[in-house]
């Protein structure tokens, strides 16, 4: 009798596990060309297919949340590769902004997907809207140096709507910059007329070291 129900608690645990289980095989496909995306590179037609069918059976699977956080990353690479103010790329925006917020409403403490959404709310210029998205993306991860080039382009371009503690949360982006970086995101604060608070951040970081 014993046997029987570890037998049946066990097949129950099985059963729990497979639609994750299969939801993940359905992600591994896709993954090559998500960090193809990440790294910034044009992709086929086909590979944007292949994330698109990827995710969407896993969340067919499981259900919608951080995956959906994958389709929406897809489509602003798309916008991007239209160009940001065309009409394909507001649409894209538009439906990468409904992924996110259901993306967000499952996991709330991820900043890479609150930064997806101040950029999608950028394309679709609202930028009051997008320096809340960003002020979360600082306030659930202070610390993220995956998202710190991109996060402080957008800090940049949204600095007059950020609230003070955000503007002092970009010290920990700048810290983690490479010499590179720090130089090119130099010469966008020269763009947008925001050299001093950019100056002002590398010294503040560089005494933080010494």
């Amino acid at each position: 009798m014993i046997r029987w129900l570890v037998l049946a608690a066990a097949l129950g645990i099985a059963l729990l596990a497979a639609p994750r289980l299969v939801a993940y095989l359905h992600l591994a496909i896709g993954q090559p060309a998500l960090a193809k995306i990440s790294a910034g590179e044009r992709l086929a037609r086909e590979a944007y297919q292949r994330i698109e069918r990827s995710r969407r059976a896993a969340v067919a699977w499981i259900g919608p949340g951080s995956w959906s956080a994958d389709l929406a990353a897809l489509r602003l690479h798309r916008a991007y590769r239209f160009g940001l103010h065309t009409k394909a790329a507001r649409r894209l925006a538009r439906e990468a902004e409904a992924l996110l917020l259901d993306a967000l409403a499952s996991r709330p403490v991820n900043a890479n997907a609150w930064y997806q959404l101040a950029y999608a709310r950028t394309i679709l210029d609202r930028p009051q809207a997008a320096a809340q998205a960003l002020a979360m993306a600082y306030r659930s991860e202070p610390y993220a140096p995956e998202i710190a080039v991109r996060r402080l382009e957008l800090a940049l371009l949204l600095y007059d709507r950020l609230p003070r503690t955000t503007r002092s949360a970009m010290l920990e982006d700048v810290r983690v910059l490479r010499a590179g970086e720090r130089e090119r995101l130099r010469e966008l604060a020269v763009a947008l007329g925001r050299a001093p608070v950019f100056d002002w951040l590398v010294t503040l970081a560089r005494n933080r070291r010494s």
